[in-house]
């Protein structure tokens, strides 16, 4: 998993997904693995499977701020922003400013006016 994350931060997401893959395998009930290979879906343009992957891992870790993040990029992407802003919202009141900065609000502001 931390180098399928090591990759994602370089944007190297198709080679970040090849990681993940290899991590799901190895444990099928990590939810950080779902949420991290939904981003890298996500960047590269695989909606659907973005979405799979992002509802697998809230399944699995309902708390997890960082999820409902980018369940809220995706719903940007499709344009369904009341999702999106429901999910922001939800990922804010779960901790993800305390735990990753200011990136929510940021979109909030953007995309919730």
């Amino acid at each position: 998993m931390n180098l399928g994350f090591k990759y994602q931060n370089k944007e190297e997401h198709e080679k970040a997904i090849e990681y993940f893959d290899k991590a799901a395998k190895i444990n099928k009930n990590e939810p950080l693995v779902f949420s991290n290979r939904s981003f890298s879906k996500l960047k590269i343009g695989d909606l659907d499977c973005a979405k799979k992957d992002i509802e697998k891992s809230l399944k699995l870790m309902p708390s997890n701020s960082y999820a409902y993040k980018i369940r809220a990029l995706i719903a940007i992407e499709q344009g369904k922003t009341k999702e999106a802003c429901e999910d922001l919202f939800e990922s804010n009141k779960r901790g993800y400013t305390e735990h990753y900065g200011k990136e929510v609000n940021d979109l909030m502001r953007k995309h919730c006016n």
